[in-house]
C-alpha cells in the first residue's frame, strides 16, 4: 500500500523541501517500478481514496496513467487482465461516489482509461465499450463517468489540433473502424435514452451532446441525425443550460459530410426549426452577460459554418448543376441579415466568427454576374467591416494587453475582407470611401479620434487594395484614382495631422509614404513642405509619444529615400532641422524635449547620407565634414571615458554610447553603394578620418568582456561598410584590427571569429590586391589558430561539466568554422601564394587540419567545405608534387573514412549532401591524376579496408565511365549501402 503520509506531507502548508523532496522521490519510485500500481489498489479501496486530499488522488491517477504509456505492454497476460479489471472498478468506484470527488479528478480518471483503450482496445480488450455502458445503470454518476470517457477516448483519437505519428493515426483509424462496427449503435441509443430522461442534470444533458457533436465527425450520421434524436436536440435549444451544447452538436451535424441535396435539405430545415424557436433574433442577447454573448459567438460559428458547407456545395456544383449551385447560393443571401447582424455586433468575438462566410460569398461574387441586389449585399458588408475597424474609444495605446493585441489581430482580418470587396468593385469601395472622407476630414476638429483615425486607415487600404503599377496605384488616371488624389489633396490641407492622438498621426504617416507618388507629380510638389513639417517636429521625430517618433522616423526616412529626386529644393532646410534635432541627441537632450532612441537616429543619419548623396562634388565633403566632426568629438570622448573607466557597468554604457556613435557613422554610408560613388563625390575621406578616430578603441586592454563585445562589434559594423565605400583603401586597416584581436582571451578570440567574415569580404572584394595585406596576417592567424585548437583537444572530456570551459570549447569550434572558411575564401579569390609562400610545412599543416575537418567535424555543413577546400587545393597547386603525395595519403582515404565517424548520421539530409562532396572530390582527384587514382584504389587502399573485390571494382567502374553529377549520387548511394 502507498504511504499517504510520505506524499501527504509534501502537500502541508508548513511542509519542508526534504519533505517535498522525499515526496518527489518515492513517487518517481511508484511510477517507474512496473509493479506499483499494486501498491495503489488498497489506496484506492473507498474509505481510504475518498478520504484523501485531490492533490495525492492526482497524483495516484498519475502513476496510473504512466503505467499505462511505459509498463502495460510489457506486462504478462495476467497481469494486464487484473489491470484491466482494476480500471473497471475505479471508474465505477468513482461513479457511485461522484458526488465526493473533484471535477477534476474524473477528468484526469477519463483521460487514464482513454490512454488504456488506445492500446488494449479492440484486440485484447474487445468489452471495453459494453463494459463502460454498464455505468449507464449506476444513475447520474454513473452516466457522467460514462460521458466523460467517452469524451476522452474521441478527444484521443480524432481531435485534429492533436499531432499524430503515423503510427498513432493508423492506430486511431483502427479504434474507430471497430467502433462502428461493435458500439456505435448502442452508444447512440444510450445517448439518446440520456437526453430523453428527465431525471438526468442539465449539465449531463449538456455534456452528452458535447459528446454527440466530436462522434458525429467519424460515425454513421443516421445514428444521430433521425427525427428522435434531432428532436431532442432541438428541444435543448431553448434552455440557457443546454442550448450553446445542443447548438455546437447541431452543427457538428450540418458539417457531417453528404450528397449537395440532402445538405441543402438538411440545413433548411434546421434553420427554419431554429428561426421558429427564436435562436435568430439577436436582440435577445444583447445585454452584456457573459453567457448571453458567448451563445452568441455558437449561433454566430453555427451560421458560418452551416452556410460554408453551402460555398462548398457551391464551388462543387457551379460547372456542372447551375440549379443546385444557384440553390445554394440563394439559400446563403437569404440569410445575409444573420451575416450582417452577427458582423456588426458590438462584441468583436461574435464579429469575427462571420468573417469567413463574409469573404467567401465576396469571393462567389467575384465569378458570377453581380445584380443589384448582389452589390447591395457588398455594400452592406463594406459598411459591416467599416464599422468593426474602428477601435474603441478606450483602446489603450501603447500598451501591450491582451485585448488591445486581439483587436489588431481582428482588424488584420477585417483588412482581408476589406481588400475583396475593393478587387470586387474598387469604384464603389473608392467611391464608398471618398464620401466619408470627404464628410469628416475637413470637420476633423469636431470628430473623435477612432472616426478620425478610422476615416484615413480607409485611405491607405485603398492603397493597398487598388490596381497598382509596381506599386503604384496612381500610375494610371481613373476614376479611382481621381477620387483618391481628391482625398490626399484634402487630407494635407486639413491639417488634420495635428490631431494630437498617436493613432491619427501614425496613419496620417502611414498614408503619406504610401502614396509617395503622388508628391512626385509636379502638380503636387507643394505638398512636400507640409510633410516634412509634420515629419520633423512634434507630430513626428520629436513627438511626445516613443510609438510615433520611432515608426515616424522610419517612414520619414522611406519618403525621403523615394522622393529624393524630389527634395533637391528642400535640401538645406531639411538638412538643417534635423541637425537640430541632432543637437538635442547630441547633448543628451532635457524634460521639455523628448529624445529620439538609438535606432530612431539612425534613421535621421541616413537621411542626412541621402541628402548629402544628392550634392555637387564641391559641396558634398563640406556637409559630410561637417557632420562627422561631431561624431568623431563624441567617438573620441567616449574611447577617453572608457581608457579611465574602471567599473563594470559603467564601462557597459560608455561602451554602448560609443557604439551609438558609430552606428551612425555607419548609417550615414549606407547611402552609398560602391567605392566609386564615395570617391565622385569626394567623401572618402571624411569617412576614412572617423574609421582612425573608431579604430583607436580596439587599444583599449582594460575593459569587461562585455564592453569589449560591444566595442568590437561597433568597429566591425563600421569596417563593414567601409569596405563596400573604400575598396581597396580598407586593406591597410586589417592588419591593425587582426593584431589587437589576437590576443590569447575568450573575449579577442570572440571577436576574432566574429571578425573573420569581414576579412572575406574584403578578400572577395579586393581578390588578388589583397596579398599583401594577407600575408602581414595569415600566419598569425594560424597560429592563434592552431594554439586555441590544440589546448581544446587536449582539454576536452576532462573532469565535470563547466560552463566556461564549455564555453571555450565551443568558441573553439567556432574558430576552426571560422579558419576553414577563411581559407576556402584565399584559394576562391586567387590570393593562393599567401599559402603557397609560407613553406611546405605550413601548407602541410594547413591541408592536415581541412582533412581532419573533412573527417571529423561535427557539423557536415562545415565537412562539405572541407571537402570542397581540399578540391581546390588540387586545382589551384597543378603540378605540385607534394600536393600530389599528399592526395593520395589524406585526401582520398577522407572521402572514404568521414563517413566512419561515430558523428555521421545516414538519415541526415546535410550528412548526404556531405557525402556528395566527397565523391565530388573523388571524382575531381581521378581528372587530375588519372589511372593512377585506379590504381591505388584497387590495387591498395580499398584491399585494405577489407571490401570484397567486387565492391572495390565496381567502384572503379564507376569512377572512370560515369560524369561528376552521376558520379557523385553513385558513391553517395555505394558508401551508404557498405555502412548500413
Amino acid at each position: 500500500m502507498v504511504d499517504i503520509s510520505i506524499l501527504g506531507s509534501a502537500l502541508h502548508q508548513h511542509s519542508t523541501q526534504q519533505s517535498r523532496r522525499n515526496a518527489l522521490e518515492y513517487f518517481e519510485t511508484l511510477r517507474k517500478n512496473s509493479e506499483g500500481w499494486k501498491s495503489l489498489v488498497e489506496t484506492f479501496d473507498e474509505k481510504i481514496f475518498f478520504g484523501i486530499e485531490p492533490e495525492l488522488q492526482f497524483a495516484c491517477v498519475v502513476v496510473l496513467q504512466y503505467h499505462v504509456k511505459e509498463h502495460h505492454n510489457g506486462g504478462s497476460v495476467q497481469a494486464k487482465n487484473e489491470f484491466r479489471n482494476f480500471t473497471l472498478t475505479l471508474t465505477r468506484s468513482l461513479a457511485a461516489n461522484a458526488q465526493k470527488v473533484a471535477q477534476f479528478i474524473k477528468l484526469k480518471v477519463a483521460s487514464f482509461v482513454a490512454s488504456l483503450v488506445f492500446i488494449d482496445y479492440p484486440q485484447e480488450w474487445p468489452s471495453f465499450f459494453h463494459d463502460l455502458a454498464e455505468l449507464y445503470s449506476l444513475g447520474n454518476g454513473g452516466i457522467e463517468m460514462f460521458l466523460e470517457v467517452l469524451y476522452a477516448v474521441n478527444s484521443d483519437i480524432s481531435d485534429r489540433e492533436l499531432y499524430r505519428t503515423e503510427e498513432e493515426f493508423t492506430r486511431s483509424t483502427h479504434i474507430k473502424d471497430s467502433m462502428r462496427d461493435d458500439c456505435i449503435p448502442k452508444l447512440a441509443l444510450l445517448w439518446k435514452s440520456i437526453l430523453a430522461d428527465e431525471s438526468v442534470p442539465e449539465t449531463l444533458w449538456a455534456r452528452c451532446m458535447n459528446v454527440i457533436a466530436g462522434y458525429i465527425q467519424w460515425i454513421d450520421i443516421s445514428e444521430v441525425a433521425n427525427d428522435e434524436m434531432v428532436a431532442l436536440l432541438l428541444r435543448y435549444c431553448g434552455s440557457v443550460y443546454t442550448r450553446k451544447a445542443a447548438v455546437e452538436a447541431i452543427e457538428a451535424v450540418c458539417c457531417k459530410g453528404m450528397l449537395p441535396d440532402a445538405k441543402l435539405k438538411l440545413l433548411q430545415s434546421f434553420y427554419t426549426v431554429l428561426e421558429q424557436e427564436g435562436l435568430f433574433q439577436f436582440q435577445r442577447y444583447d445585454d452584456g452577460i457573459d453567457d448571453n454573448i458567448e451563445f452568441l459567438c455558437t449561433i454566430a460559428s453555427y451560421v458560418n459554418s452551416s452556410l460554408l458547407q453551402l460555398v462548398d456545395i457551391f464551388k462543387d456544383t457551379f460547372r456542372k448543376d447551375f440549379s443546385m449551385a444557384n440553390g445554394s447560393l440563394e439559400f446563403i443571401e437569404s440569410k445575409i441579415d444573420y451575416i450582417v447582424a452577427l458582423l456588426t455586433n458590438e462584441d468583436d468575438d461574435v464579429s469575427k466568427c462571420v468573417l469567413a462566410i463574409s469573404r467567401e460569398l465576396i469571393l462567389i461574387y467575384k465569378i458570377i454576374p453581380v445584380t443589384s441586389e448582389r452589390k447591395e449585399i457588398s455594400k452592406r458588408l463594406l459598411s459591416g467591416i467599416v464599422l468593426k475597424y474602428k477601435y474603441d474609444s478606450d483602446h489603450s495605446f501603447g500598451a501591450s494587453q491582451d485585448d488591445e493585441d486581439d483587436f489588431l489581430v481582428y482588424r488584420q482580418e477585417l483588412r482581408v475582407v476589406f481588400d475583396n470587396l475593393a478587387k470586387l468593385d474598387n469604384f464603389v469601395v473608392t467611391e464608398f470611401v471618398r464620401d466619408r472622407f470627404m464628410a469628416i476630414i475637413p470637420d476633423w476638429k469636431n470628430q473623435p479620434f477612432d472616426t478620425v483615425e478610422l476615416t484615413i486607415s480607409l485611405l491607405f487600404l485603398l492603397g493597398e487594395s487598388l490596381p497598382h503599377v509596381s506599386g503604384n496605384v496612381l500610375a494610371t488616371q481613373t476614376p479611382c484614382t481621381e477620387m483618391v488624389c481628391q482625398m490626399l489633396a484634402q487630407l494635407l490641407e486639413s491639417e488634420v495631422s495635428l490631431f494630437d492622438h498617436p493613432a491619427v498621426i501614425l496613419v496620417y504617416h502611414e498614408v503619406i509614404v504610401r502614396y509617395d507618388k503622388f508628391f512626385a507629380a509636379a502638380s503636387n510638389n507643394h505638398y512636400i513642405p507640409r510633410v516634412l513639417d509634420s515629419f520633423t517636429d512634434s507630430r513626428g521625430i520629436l513627438s511626445k509619444y516613443p510609438s510615433v517618433r520611432g515608426r515616424s522616423s522610419y517612414l520619414f526616412c522611406r519618403f525621403v529615400k523615394m522622393l529624393k529626386t524630389s527634395m533637391t529644393n528642400y535640401r538645406d532646410s531639411l538638412l538643417s532641422r534635423i541637425e537640430k534635432v541632432l543637437e538635442v541627441v547630441f547633448s543628451g537632450g532635457s524634460p521639455a524635449v523628448p529624445v529620439p532612441s538609438n535606432e530612431d537616429c539612425q534613421y535621421l543619419f541616413e537621411i542626412i547620407g541621402i541628402l548629402v548623396h544628392m550634392c555637387s562634388p564641391e559641396v558634398a565633403p563640406v556637409m559630410m565634414d561637417g557632420i562627422l566632426q561631431t561624431i568623431n568629438s563624441n567617438i573620441h570622448a567616449s574611447i577617453a571615458q572608457l581608457n579611465s573607466c574602471h567599473d563594470k557597468d559603467q564601462q557597459i554604457a560608455i561602451a554602448n554610447k560609443f557604439a551609438d556613435f558609430v552606428s551612425y557613422a555607419s548609417r550615414i554610408s549606407k547611402a552609398f553603394n560602391s567605392h566609386q560613388q564615395v570617391e565622385a563625390l569626394g567623401c572618402l575621406g571624411c569617412l576614412m578620418k572617423t574609421l582612425d578616430v573608431i579604430l583607436q578603441a580596439m587599444s583599449l586592454r582594460e575593459l569587461c568582456h562585455d564592453a569589449t563585445c560591444i566595442v568590437h562589434t561597433a568597429v566591425r559594423q563600421y569596417m563593414h561598410r567601409m569596405a563596400i565605400c573604400s575598396g581597396e583603401k580598407i586593406l591597410p586597416y586589417v592588419p591593425t584590427v587582426v593584431n589587437c584581436l589576437l590576443q590569447d582571451d575568450y573575449a579577442s578570440l570572440t571577436g576574432l571569429v566574429e571578425f573573420m567574415p569581414l576579412v572575406n569580404q574584403i578578400i572577395a572584394k579586393c581578390k588578388a590586391q589583397s596579398v599583401p595585406m594577407l600575408q602581414l596576417i595569415f600566419m598569425h592567424i594560424l597560429q592563434v589558430f592552431s594554439r586555441a585548437v590544440s589546448c581544446g583537444d587536449a582539454s576536452q572530456g576532462q573532469g565535470e561539466y563547466n560552463q566556461e570551459e564549455n564555453d571555450k570549447l565551443e568558441l573553439r569550434t567556432s574558430m576552426k568554422r571560422a579558419f576553414f572558411t577563411f581559407i576556402n575564401t584565399i584559394l576562391a579569390n586567387d590570393a593562393y601564394q599567401v599559402i603557397s609562400c609560407q613553406g611546405s610545412e605550413v601548407v602541410w599543416m594547413v591541408l592536415m587540419s581541412v582533412v581532419d575537418g573533412a573527417i571529423t567535424f561535427p557539423d557536415p555543413v562545415t565537412q562539405k567545405l572541407c571537402f570542397s577546400i581540399l578540391r581546390r587545393f588540387i586545382e589551384v597547386a597543378d603540378g605540385n608534387g607534394e600536393i600530389e603525395r599528399f592526395t593520395f595519403q589524406h585526401v582520398i582515404p577522407a572521402c572514404f573514412s568521414m563517413c566512419c565517424n561515430a558523428k555521421f548520421n545516414p538519415k541526415d539530409a546535410q550528412s548526404n549532401m556531405t557525402l556528395l562532396e566527397a565523391g565530388g572530390a573523388l571524382k575531381f582527384c581521378h581528372e587530375k591524376y588519372g589511372a593512377k587514382v585506379v590504381e591505388y584504389l584497387c590495387g591498395s587502399y580499398l584491399p585494405s579496408q577489407n571490401l570484397p573485390p567486387d565492391l572495390s571494382q565496381d567502384l572503379c567502374t564507376a569512377l572512370q565511365s560515369l560524369d561528376s553529377k552521376r558520379f557523385r549520387e553513385y558513391f553517395k548511394d555505394w558508401l551508404l549501402k557498405l555502412i548500413s
